[in-house]
């Protein structure tokens, strides 16, 4: 059986050691049990900006195209992950 998780005053909760700070869970409830299922999200690629010169920045490196339908794709992956 496991340990219950009692709220504070201001209704938070903690969890323990197995979980960090900014994980996502689901919570379902039936009856008066309540239970959280912790949600795994993949990873979604970053693009890092890249300094141009002059106090501009590019967002892509040099000679590096991506449509938008690859754009829109990973926005919708992480939506659909959260």
């Amino acid at each position: 059986m496991s340990k219950p998780v009692v709220l504070d005053n201001k209704r938070r909760a903690s969890f323990g050691p197995e979980f960090s700070p900014g994980d996502t869970f689901i919570r379902s409830v039936s009856g008066s049990r309540v239970t959280f299922e912790k949600i795994e999200r993949d990873d979604v690629p970053v693009v890092k900006p890249v300094r141009r010169g002059k106090g501009k920045w590019l967002m892509l490196p040099r000679g590096l195209k991506i449509s938008r339908a690859t754009i829109a794709a990973a926005i919708r992956a992480d939506r659909a992950a959260r």
